[in-house]
């Protein structure tokens, strides 16, 4: 079963692959993105969660000293006294016996030491608060300290109170890193040290204690804690909440009763009675994360039950950055006893801080006959925006906008459309926000959600519309039958997640070259609330790279109709660098004959989105590296049709000078512009594009980004890639990018190679080797661009001319080198003829795909890269003129060596990092192997005559 369930995971993975030719050349779609790798924060370190956030986690932790078994819930000894709603601290300990023997010196008395807690619950946002003051008996030299327990047993002081008498305070410590203390069995305790006297009765007065993650923001509380009612509101979120739930919140949800029981069912006070009673406290939260000026709010639903007096009042509190509680809303007994909305602006003056809090709290007549008074629910805190909203993607880097988009998995890029309606798109794929794959199978992936929206006001009337542009495949990789783009409102602002999906997109049924445009018209009521949000999900496969969908031009207003049109001129290409073949070179080669390498014609593709013709102007500006400006060409179109594309040539000859320059790596920005005549548009970031050329130590065709991966596969083969040095120089290693696929070849072996010559015969199977680089392995890498860089042990000195670098295999496997699909000629993209590859012994000088793969030669000086340096030694020619064949290979216990030359041979086995495994001279040519795991071993065979061989043996159990 085990086999069969094998076999049918690799058909689904191959179908995949792209096929030029069996048993040549195939295109793999890319399973990773080394762009989004390096700019997300690291890999989080797993930790180990309980199933279940049980009360013996511990997390967040909240005592207020109220509970009936105190020391046995939460607390680990029984020394200090709880009374009112605290603890006192003393010389005392539950015995009423004196600490130190009534010596009267300052010494160690009572100690509150919390029981363990899961601290890999925490959500990285922890703070400890706690409120305290001197009491009657403290003295100058009392001191209080808070020490939290070390991952390695040990007990470090965090706090310690200062030496003056303290009236009631709050202390905040934010817990930036918990490193030293992440354990499932983490506790904390305070320790008294004071005037060992039985006169000191009162050193100090600790009240409620909270351990706990601040509110993530924005946050939605409606009280619905899964499918089974549960009783109080969740300490995830509140650290005061005696309340209890009732099914009948706002919008069919839950909510909480405010009335005058605590939850032992005594009332708060006497009975008769007036005062406070029920109070629902948050944790903290930063309200500093938002912008200055930024529309944040406090909102939440509620309602007066029938049995609510005119006496009775429910009041907002909010905690100021001084720690001061403001009250800053209240309301009583109503008119009818319908739910009412309530918003309160809190990102202004002293509420605008990191340590936010907010309550609501009750005030009533105590009374044994109280029934539910008030009901709240429906609370949220965050900001909203506001139609008109639009996004063209053309201010991203890398990610959406965080000021307009709450999620970042979608990946902003100029390269995988083809003509979108302006420059960036948002691509949908299967890797997540750092690059990787989601995991096995099929599922939703990429998902693009907005931030809220306050449609409060507006009307089915108001016709407002949400319209985009979407492509699937472009230069991707195309969705499979059942994948689908979604797109999904939110209809309830109560619940977070509740969606309904208004439309659903299939590859099978939309231009995968041409964008389709969408217009969704919000036709029911229910979409204007103050909490609307809508979202992009992508339904296809987990496992990398593949089943692209591209979004783009994303807006949303109202007084709209389908099919509007928006007055704005985008460029919507990146242009490739000014040279070509290359896209970059060195600048000494560069200047033998810059005319050869300078294009001959450059182009600009833009789109009129507005629904008018218009004249448009357009320009080319080229700029040295010290910025001043060596080229530029301007001109004007008189008739840019209305919602089409067009491709504009830039048919005058770029010139770049002939400057000198010190520095190893120079750049030309190269600025495109378009604009309508003698006016603006409406969106002025997709107007210009900036593009380098760069002049450093290395050729290169592509342009640093790969769209798959490219290999031979089912045979044995080669691969040459042809560079033209324009001076005698000296080649010191070779760069490439290997794309991680759905097959991890990383332990599989290749030889790296440098001919002079391929085809040397004239039938297909000469070829002259300068260097031989045996043995090496693809190195994947986590960072921009993806490069690996090899070094030559020692540098090859090169004449002028035609040389090729690339790679040979003798085993069968894809070792998906970077591809890149943007490869042009004459600004279209092309294939490359400097690309040749031989299956077994037969050379192809064509390349059955458009594009390059990326490997570069690195010439003239050595600049040692950021990371992924690689120093290789040379297989030198002599290493194989001795004949021999090892048999079998695959092996398991036993070869056998086959060679034409007599007498005894010397074997030395070693591993791919070079461990010498074995060493041994055979007579007889059969090697008894030593028990060795799976993998690759490189031998080394030599004769009596000191001719050797160097072959790769592979270990392969049955």
């Amino acid at each position: 079963m085990r086999l069969k369930l094998v076999y049918l995971l690799l058909i689904v993975l191959l179908h995949q692959t792209v096929w030029a030719q069996t048993g040549k050349e195939a295109l793999s779609p890319m399973m990773f993105n080394t762009v989004l790798e390096k700019h997300t924060d690291a890999i989080a370190t797993a930790k180990p969660t309980p199933l279940f956030k049980t009360n013996h986690s511990r997390y967040p932790f909240i005592s207020n000293f109220d509970e009936p078994s105190m020391y046995d819930s939460l607390w680990a000894d029984k020394q200090v006294t709880a009374i009112n709603y605290a603890v006192v601290f003393n010389a005392q300990n539950a015995q009423g016996t004196t600490y130190g023997g009534n010596s009267g010196n300052v010494g160690e008395c009572d100690i509150l030491t919390s029981r363990s807690i899961n601290l890999f619950l925490s959500e990285k946002r922890t703070y400890i608060m706690f409120r305290y003051n001197t009491g009657s008996t403290w003295q100058p030299n009392d001191s209080l300290l808070l020490q939290f327990r070390t991952s390695g047993g040990n007990y470090q002081t965090i706090w310690v109170s200062p030496s003056t008498a303290i009236a009631p305070t709050d202390v905040i410590i934010q817990l930036s890193d918990l490193t030293n203390y992440m354990a499932v069995d983490f506790n904390f305790r305070f320790v008294n040290y004071a005037s060992q006297s039985s006169s000191n009765t009162e050193t100090f007065i600790v009240q409620q204690i909270v351990l706990a993650d601040k509110w993530s923001l924005p946050a939605h509380e409606a009280f619905m804690y899964g499918s089974v009612l549960k009783r109080y509101p969740s300490s995830q979120f509140w650290n005061k909440n005696p309340l209890e739930i009732s099914p009948s919140g706002p919008l069919n949800t839950q909510a909480v009763i405010f009335n005058s029981f605590k939850r032992d069912s005594t009332l708060y006070g006497n009975n008769g009675n007036s005062g406070y009673a029920d109070t629902l406290q948050s944790h903290l939260m930063d309200i500093t994360q938002f912008p200055v000026g930024d529309s944040v709010f406090l909102r939440f639903y509620f309602r007066a039950t029938p049995s609510t007096r005119s006496s009775d009042s429910l009041y907002l509190v909010l905690r100021n950055n001084t720690g001061e509680w403001i009250p800053v809303w209240s309301a009583g007994k109503g008119l009818n006893n319908d739910y009412r909305y309530v918003q309160q602006m809190i990102n202004f003056g002293r509420f605008r801080h990191s340590n936010f809090q907010f309550r609501l709290i009750t005030s009533t007549t105590y009374s044994n006959n109280d029934t539910a008074q008030f009901l709240v629910g429906g609370i949220h805190i965050g900001n909203k925006v506001y139609v008109p909203f639009l996004d063209d993607f053309s201010s991203s880097i890398i990610f959406p906008d965080k000021q307009k988009w709450l999620t970042n998995s979608t990946y902003v890029n100029a390269e995988f459309a083809i003509k979108p309606p302006s420059i960036n798109v948002a691509t949908f794929d299967g890797l997540d926000s750092r690059g990787q794959p989601y995991g096995l199978g099929r599922g939703y992936c990429d998902t693009l959600l907005s931030k809220s929206f306050n449609l409060n006001g507006l009307k089915v009337s108001d016709s407002v519309y949400l319209s985009f542009f979407v492509q699937p495949r472009g230069f991707g990789e195309n969705p499979n039958n059942g994948d689908s783009l979604i797109l999904e409102l939110r209809d309830n602002p109560c619940l977070p997640n509740q969606y309904r999906v208004v439309w659903m997109g299939s590859a099978f049924n939309l231009s995968k070259t041409e964008f389709t445009r969408v217009d969704i018209l919000l036709k029911d009521s229910f979409w204007f609330h103050d909490d609307f949000q809508f979202r992009y999900k992508n339904l296809g496969s987990r496992t990398g790279n593949l089943n692209h969908w591209h979004v783009d031009y994303i807006r949303f207003d109202k007084g709209r109709q389908a099919g509007d049109a928006y007055r704005d001129i985008a460029v919507t290409q990146k242009p490739s660098s000014l040279l070509t073949p290359y896209s970059s070179m060195p600048w000494n080669h560069f200047q033998v004959n810059p005319a050869l390498f300078l294009r001959n014609s450059d182009m600009i593709q833009v789109r009129n989105n507005f629904d008018i013709s218009v004249p448009i102007e357009f320009s080319r500006v080229v700029r040295a590296p010290n910025n001043s400006p060596v080229d530029s060409f301007a001109n004007l179109f008189g008739n840019f049709v209305a919602l089409t594309h067009l491709n504009i040539p830039l048919n005058d000859p770029i010139t770049l000078g002939s400057g000198s320059f010190t520095s190893d790596t120079i750049a030309f920005n190269t600025r495109y512009r378009a604009v309508i005549e003698g006016s603006s548009d409406n969106i002025v970031a997709n107007n210009t594009v900036v593009v380098p050329t760069f002049f450093s130590n290395y050729y290169a065709y592509d342009d640093g980004s790969a769209e798959s991966g490219y290999g031979i596969d089912i045979e044995p083969g080669a691969v040459a890639l042809a560079y033209n040095l324009m001076l005698p120089d000296t080649l010191f290693g070779i760069s490439m990018f290997f794309n991680r696929s759905y097959l991890d070849v990383s332990l599989r072996a290749f030889d790296l190679m440098v001919w002079q010559e391929i085809n040397t015969n004239g039938n297909g199977t000469g070829e002259t080797v300068l260097k031989r680089y045996a043995l090496q392995s693809p190195q994947y890498k986590f960072q921009y661009n993806g490069f690996h860089y090899f070094k030559f042990d020692e540098p090859l000195a090169l004449p002028p001319g035609k040389f090729y670098i690339g790679w040979e295999q003798d085993q069968v496997f894809n070792l998906n080198v970077g591809w890149d699909e943007n490869f042009t000629l004459d600004t279209a993209p092309s294939i490359n003829p400097n690309l040749a590859y031989r299956v077994r012994d037969l050379w192809y000088m064509s390349s059955a795909f458009k594009g390059t793969p990326m490997m570069r030669p690195i010439v003239g000086k050595w600049l040692d890269p950021p990371v992924g340096l690689k120093k290789i030694k040379s297989s030198h020619l002599s290493d194989h003129t001795l004949p021999i064949e090892i048999y079998p290979n695959p092996a398991s216990r036993q070869v056998r060596f086959i060679t034409h030359t007599g007498g005894e041979i010397k074997v030395l086995l070693n591993d791919l990092q070079g461990r010498k495994i074995l060493e041994t001279t055979l007579t007889e040519n059969i090697l008894d192997l030593p028990a060795l795991s799976e993998g690759i071993y490189v031998i080394q065979v030599t004769n009596s005559e000191n001719k050797s061989a160097i072959r790769k043996l592979v270990i392969q159990h049955q």
